[in-house]
């Protein structure tokens, strides 16, 4: 598994530099916006194939 390694081999640079992170209310908001997604997508399939 030498590419999981590879993955994990930072410049000491790299990991210096400030974290770059989404807040709660984006991440909140991105699963909101996943599950009303999902749903229309679920009630578009039972429509379309009457099940």
């Amino acid at each position: 598994m030498p590419y999981v390694f590879d993955d994990l081999d930072y410049d000491k640079e790299i990991l210096n530099e400030t974290l770059n992170v989404f807040t709660i209310e984006q991440i909140i908001g991105y699963l909101e916006t996943s599950v009303d997604m999902g749903l229309l997508n679920m009630k578009y399939i039972k429509v379309k194939y009457n099940l």
